[in-house]
């Protein structure tokens, strides 16, 4: 995929690396009162950027129209925030490991403690289908997935706590302070649109199941017929789609639309990887 066409992760990329960039130009005055100036200052570098790749995250989860172009399709912003939430998780022990602690105890250190576990668990939540040592340990439904992973931002909103309630040293370097803030204020922003204020925004469209082919024993098409206007769609494009009358198919799952333009219906084309998907190919 070209990267000039579709420069969504190059962007997240030039993010990340001007975040370090401006920690290592406007660094924090060293007063002399810190014995362990080095490491609080790397620990919160890694904090930092740990929190843009947070926000970037829950920004690409708002799924507004206008990432898209960025990476190639709903899909690939879906995988994209899939990516970069991990990326964002894995660097935490370190932070923990780097930053000394003060024998204080400040009131930060709980909300941090709360974000640490939390975004832990979420991590190891998203790498359970893809690690077989993991997935034989954990196995939770779509719909548990769903629920715990709306827990992120609730996670960084402790993670920005613990950043404000600790003595930090981000506060007295003007410039990384005022991207760390930025950063922060979108993605609670991003946050609260996605589970607030989408829901009465995004497009939708009623339709009925109309036929369901069998293609393999693991694979179905769905052909759904638009009760009133259809939606506009081009062929490979995603469609969160939910199906009334059952507890795990009403929940939203993202599709790859399998019509061709001139169609008036909507056809899905799923395979079974996972219960919900599983659930699909068996009605």
């Amino acid at each position: 995929m070209s990267t000039a066409k579709y420069p969504g992760k190059a962007l997240i990329a030039f993010l990340v690396l001007g975040n370090i960039g401006l920690w290592v130009a406007f660094p924090p005055a060293d007063d002399g009162t810190r014995p362990d100036f080095f490491r609080q200052y790397l620990g919160e570098m890694i904090g930092a950027t740990m929190m843009l790749l947070m926000a970037v995250a829950l920004l690409l989860s708002t799924r507004l129209r206008f990432l898209e172009p960025l990476f190639g399709g709903l899909d690939k912003v879906y995988a994209a925030h899939r990516n970069i939430g991990i990326i964002a998780g894995l660097p935490l022990p370190l932070h923990f490991l780097v930053v000394p602690l003060a024998e204080e105890i400040p009131p930060g250190r709980a909300p941090g403690y709360i974000a640490f576990g939390g975004l832990l668990a979420l991590i190891l939540l998203s790498l359970a289908p893809r690690l077989p040592v993991v997935r034989k340990l954990i196995r939770i439904p779509y719909r548990g997935w769903r629920i715990s992973h709306r827990f992120i931002g609730i996670f960084f909103i402790m993670g920005t706590a613990h950043m404000l309630l600790v003595d930090a040293l981000v506060r007295t370097t003007v410039v990384p302070f005022a991207v760390l803030m930025a950063a922060i204020a979108t993605g609670i922003a991003s946050y609260v649109y996605t589970e607030f204020i989408a829901k009465f925004l995004r497009r939708k469209a009623v339709y009925q199941v109309r036929e369901v082919n069998r293609l393999t024993p693991t694979a179905v098409e769905i052909v759904l017929q638009p009760v009133k206007k259809p939606l506009k769609f081009t062929a490979g494009q995603f469609a969160f789609v939910r199906f009334k009358g059952n507890r795990v198919l009403s929940e939203p799952h993202p599709f790859t639309i399998s019509s061709s333009l001139k169609e008036n219906n909507l056809r899905l084309t799923i395979r079974a990887s996972g219960d919900y998907t599983h659930i699909c190919t068996i009605i």
